[in-house]
This record gives structure tokens, sequence and C-alpha cells, in this order.
């Protein structure tokens, strides 16, 4: 080693410090930092972000709850395992109906990661959702989610809030979801060959790393998840994302994943996001505390049916001292189905 490169090489990391945020991240996360440069020999050979969720304020892809109420249409069945587990479950992206996941903004904004170890299945595996549509509807595109989601009326309307603010979340990310937005992709775009120029500046130093196309990968990889093409956008989904991280998560005792079948019959995982069970202030920072304030029922339930399943429930919800929750009929029903 000459002492011209043993110069060089502290510049190296300072660069990835000081520099490679305003450079790369500016325009689609401005909060972004690097928070650890790891090296070889003061070579560097990966960067790590900061995991809370401050570092996405200011960006379009921070949505802070605290003053809105969100619906999840899904089936009596799963509501049932909801409140029994105290939990809903996020699935990773591969278990998604969804086949075009983190793939359609890929190719959208026109995104090719040439690296060997690059798996579109393996990176969608690392992002579990849970998907809300907000609390204010119209009529008709309440009708539609429950066709769509609720079983054709006979599914289940569950109504939650969340009891803290999104700033300490670590590795949780809540945003609306864009639908086929062509300008913020092409910001994506715009960051990611910053990136590579940023790489290519640094030869100028000696510096003989590979291209990292991952690194860049997995710092958007959320933000891609924040994207779908424009046939959904009447579902106008938030959708709040974990973005494991592998050995770190599990080392923190973040939590752990559960191994599950998909529809195609591959592996897929979830996590379990717990359910508050108190009605203050939150106790906890770290993750979402979500609160099941109402459940209602679709329209082709009964007045009989909506108070057995209000026994039922509350029978359930006793064994996780969560009580209270309200059990409702749609109001479609009255004003249209009750004939």
């Amino acid at each position: 080693m000459n002492s011209e490169t043993g110069k060089e090489r502290p510049i190296l990391i300072d660069k990835f410090f000081n520099e490679y945020p305003q450079k790369v991240f500016s325009e689609i996360l401005p909060g972004m930092r690097v928070s650890h440069v790891s090296s070889t020999n003061q070579i560097p050979d990966w960067i790590d972000f900061p995991e809370t969720n401050r570092s996405f304020e200011g960006s379009d892809y921070y949505f802070d709850p605290s003053q809105k109420r969100f619906v999840h249409f899904t089936s009596l069945e799963k509501l049932t395992n909801i409140l029994v587990e105290n939990s809903i479950r996020l699935y990773d992206l591969n278990f998604m109906d969804d086949p075009n996941e983190i793939d359609f903004p890929l190719k959208e904004c026109h995104l090719k990661i040439d690296d060997p170890q690059f798996s579109l299945e393996r990176l969608r595996m690392m992002i579990h959702s849970f998907s809300f549509c907000d609390f204010a509807m119209a009529e008709d595109e309440e009708y539609n989610m429950w066709r769509l989601y609720g079983q054709d009326g006979y599914g289940v309307e569950i109504q939650f809030s969340f009891l803290n603010t999104p700033t300490m979340w670590e590795n949780f990310h809540l945003s609306e979801i864009y639908y086929k937005d062509k300008p913020k992709l092409l910001k994506i775009r715009k960051s990611v060959q910053n990136h590579f120029a940023f790489i290519d500046e640094l030869k100028s130093f000696n510096y003989h790393g590979d291209n990292h196309g991952l690194w860049i990968l997995n710092g958007i990889l959320s933000l891609l998840a924040f994207h779908k093409q424009g046939i959904f956008r009447n579902e106008k989904e938030y959708r709040l994302i974990y973005h494991f991280k592998g050995k770190s998560n599990k080392e923190k005792g973040n939590l752990s994943r559960i191994r599950t079948m998909n529809k195609i019959k591959a592996l897929s995982f979830y996590i379990k996001l717990p359910i508050s069970k108190f009605n203050g202030i939150a106790t906890s920072n770290k993750i979402p505390l979500i609160k099941i304030e109402k459940v209602v029922l679709g329209y082709r339930y009964s007045e009989k049916d909506r108070l057995k399943i209000q026994e039922t429930l509350d029978q359930i919800t006793a064994y996780n001292e969560i009580h209270g929750i309200a059990v409702e009929i749609t109001s479609l029903k009255e004003k249209y189905f009750n004939k």
C-alpha cells in the first residue's frame, strides 16, 4: 500500500456519509442519511440506513395516520382469526393477488438490476404488507369494495385507528399507494442513475468496488412497494409495510417471520403485528400500535345475525382482555338491500 492510497481510503468512507445521501436520495427521501459504512481495509463494502421511519419524513412516502381512520374488508373467518390471535398478519409480497408487485414499478421506471445476486422473488419476500382503505368512501366505492373483498356482502369491514405517530417506527412504513405515477417512478429511476454515477466518480480515488446494485435497490425497495398499476386505482389503498432486513432484525429482537405457503404453493412469510389493548397513550413507539374501533357487517346479514355475531365476538375478545368492539351492519343494507 503506498502512501497516496492510504490517504485516499478514508476519503471514500467520508464521501458515503456526506455526499451519497444528497446525490442519491435528495429527491425521493430528503430525510435519508447514511447511518453506518462497513469496510474492509477502509474500503467501503456496504452501507446502512436508519431503521426508523423518520427518514421518510418530507417525502411522498410518509403518512401520519393519527387523524385518520382506516378500513379493511375481509371475511368473517379472517376477522375471527385476527381477534383470536390478537394481531394482524403482514404477508410478504409474493403472497399478494397482484403478480406484478415490485416488478411493475421496476419496469415502469426502466430499472434493470444486473447483479447475479438479484432475485425479484427474494426481494418481494423481504417486504411484508397489510392493506387499508380510507374510511371516507362514497357509496359506490364502498359497494365495490364489498363485492371485491367483502365476500359480496357476506364479509366484514374492520375499522382501525393508529394510536401512535409513525416517526420512530422501526422498519415499518405507511403510505398511500400511487397508481401508475410516472413522475414519482422517474424520480426513483433518477436516484438509481445518480447512485451509479456516484460509484463511477469514486473510481478516480482508486475505488474498485462493483456496481453495488443491491445497495440502492435495498434503499428504494420499500418505495417500489407503494406503486401499483393503474387498474387498481379504484381501491384507493394505503399500505403498511414491514421491511425485513435479515439478521439485523433478528439480532435486535424485532418481529420474527413465520413460514407459510402462498397461492402458487411456494414458500412465503408473514409477521404478526399485535393489536393494542389500550385506548389511551401508546406504550411503544417502535411498532405501529393499532386499535379495532368497530366491526361492520356486510349487506347480506340480518339483525339476528348481528346480535349473534356480537355475542360471539364478545366471548372471543374477552380472553384477550379486549372489550367493547361494536358490531353494526353497513348502511348500504337499509338503503339498497332491505327490501
